[in-house]
């Protein structure tokens, strides 16, 4: 999931599997928004690319819904600290913040 350049960039990309593995793991929700958002804090300049989960029917197994909320809530707070937030929709680019 980690891959980092040549030129120090440090990208975390699919971060929603991070989250689906954590809570596959048994991590407690809180826990999980906790140490990704510690790893952010100690990597400010990473960049970061997860796929979006909420468009679509809701699913009917729980874990599949805790996993979709955990990640858009994460995703929310996120932004929130993020110095600059694009969305990547069929190749084009929407800067959002």
């Amino acid at each position: 999931m980690l891959l980092e350049t040549e030129c120090d960039i440090l990208i975390l990309n699919h971060l929603h599997l991070w989250v689906r593995d954590l809570l596959d793991e048994g991590m407690e929700e809180e826990k999980i928004q906790m140490t990704i958002l510690s790893w952010i804090k100690s990597n400010p300049d990473a960049i970061v690319i997860c796929d979006e989960l909420g468009n679509g029917i809701v699913p009917i197994k729980r874990q599949e819904r805790v996993w979709r909320e955990q990640t858009g809530r994460l995703m929310i707070e996120l932004a929130k600290q993020a110095e600059r937030v694009e969305r990547i929709l069929c190749g084009l680019g929407q800067r959002l913040k």
